[in-house]
């Protein structure tokens, strides 16, 4: 009976949690912030309650703008669909695990000590991060104690660097599960760069961007094959159409660091 209560109510509890737990740990290397703005409307009470545990010093203050609410603070925790953000120029720095929520910052003091968005040699894809723009991803997980995520078959990412320092390479590290053919498109900024089967026990690759035009970011997309498993690890019946699983996206420049 403990074993049952363990697989199907604790395991997937913790999984349901853990995302909130690691945006908020996120949110708190920002720097001290006095006060946020969370959006009853949209997040879920258990973001709010992760957020105030991890964040003991900061006040929450509760608005909801589906009643035509506005937040009092330039820091809001909402839906990554936030309809007053466009009016209010807020900026979307961060993303929950699962997508849904995302942490929102508006013009003013916080966003100008914001730390820039450079992300040469660090490791992108297994955990959302800070400013990365990115859509269909599942929640983070881990295995072997390192955070990976699976994609929903059509995952993205947009990936801001120094137009002074653009990158040289990209690397991706991939595994893609109980499957003996799994066929992975990979684009950089519109250009393909891999349209081919890889292997279920594991891929890595790296690209040379010589040819991609590239700007101020680089938009990396991932599309792949899909299956639903029978048993999720996230829980019992989620239906999820689970891609691939990324356990690393790395872009190099001359002086990129090892990680």
């Amino acid at each position: 009976f403990a074993l049952y209560n363990h697989r199907h109510y604790l395991r997937p509890i913790q999984e349901r949690a853990r995302p909130r737990l690691t945006f908020a740990l996120q949110t708190s290397r920002l720097g001290p912030i006095d006060a946020i703005s969370f959006d009853r409307s949209h997040a879920e009470a258990g973001m709010l309650y992760g957020s105030q545990y991890l964040l003991p010093h900061t006040r929450f203050d509760l608005f909801k703008s589906r009643q035509g609410e506005e937040p009092l603070s330039e820091v809001v925790i909402g839906s990554t669909d936030w309809r007053q953000a466009a009016r209010l120029d807020a900026e979307l720095v961060l993303r929950e695990g699962n997508g849904r929520s995302g942490l929102w910052v508006l013009p003013g003091e916080f966003q100008a000590r914001l730390p820039p968005a450079e992300y040469a040699g660090i490791r992108l894809g297994a955990a959302p991060r800070f400013r990365i723009q990115e859509s269909g991803f599942h929640a983070q997980e881990w295995v072997n104690g390192a955070p990976a995520r699976w994609t929903d078959g059509a995952a993205k990412l947009r990936v801001p660097f120094d137009p002074g320092h653009p990158p040289r390479s990209l690397e991706i590290e991939i595994v893609a599960y109980d499957r003996d053919r799994v066929v992975l498109q990979v684009m950089a900024n519109g250009i393909e760069l891999w349209n081919r089967e890889i292997p279920p026990e594991g891929w890595s690759k790296s690209f040379d961007l010589e040819h991609v035009p590239l700007g101020d970011s680089l938009l990396i997309e991932l599309n792949s094959d899909t299956l639903t498993p029978l048993e999720d690890p996230a829980g019992p019946s989620t239906g999820r159409s689970l891609g691939v699983m990324v356990k690393g996206i790395r872009l190099r420049t001359a002086a990129s660091p090892l990680d």
